[in-house]
Formats: C-alpha cells, sequence, structure tokens
C-alpha cells in the first residue's frame, strides 16, 4: 500500500470513528431524555397512588361517619318518640286537672246557689 492510500485509509477510519462518536453521543443525550421522561412519569405515579390512597382514607373516613350520624338520627328519633309520649301525657294529664277544677268550682257553685 502507498502511502497516499494508507492515508486515505487512515483518514476513513478517522471519520468512521468520528461518526461513532458523535452517534454514541446523540444515542447517550437521547438515552438521557429517556431516563428524565422516566423519572418524571415515576414522579406522577407516586403522586397518583399517594392520591388515591387519600381519596380510600377519606371514603373510609366518611363511612364511618356516616355510620356514626346515622346512630346519632336514630338515637334522636327515639328520643323525640319518648318525648312526644311526655307532651302529649301532660296535655291530656293538663285537661284533666282542668276539667277537676271546673267540676269543684261547678260543685261549689251549686252548693251556694242552693
Amino acid at each position: 500500500m502507498s502511502e497516499s492510500e494508507e492515508f486515505k485509509q487512515q483518514s476513513m477510519t478517522d471519520k468512521i470513528a468520528k461518526e461513532e462518536n458523535e452517534n454514541a453521543r446523540e444515542l447517550r443525550d437521547v438515552a438521557m431524555v429517556g431516563k428524565q421522561i422516566a423519572q418524571m412519569e415515576n414522579a406522577d405515579i407516586k403522586k397518583q397512588n399517594e392520591q388515591i390512597d387519600r381519596a380510600g382514607q377519606d371514603a373510609n373516613a366518611m363511612a364511618t361517619d356516616v355510620s356514626n350520624t346515622n346512630a346519632q338520627l336514630q338515637e334522636a328519633r327515639a328520643y323525640s318518640c319518648a318525648s312526644r309520649k311526655w307532651l302529649i301525657i301532660g296535655i291530656v294529664v293538663g285537661i284533666l286537672v282542668v276539667i277537676v277544677i271546673i267540676a269543684i268550682i261547678a260543685i261549689i257553685l251549686g252548693v251556694l246557689l242552693s
């Protein structure tokens, strides 16, 4: 091989090596971008999982609150019925007392007028 052929071959080898280095850099850059995207997606997935967990906890807390509220409403309903019963008993007793008083007054007036 002549010196010019060796020079051409060395030049080609250098050119190929440069292209390979450039391609390797581009691949590395693409890989870095891919890695960054994967990290961002991973962070988003973690946030979404946390939000789902919080939503589940909130749903459980609301179910407990609804259960407690239902128990309180039943207790209030029982008190209301008992209160209404005593109100009716009080009204009946009050009416009977008024009737007895009117009867006593009528008897007293009947004795005085006769």
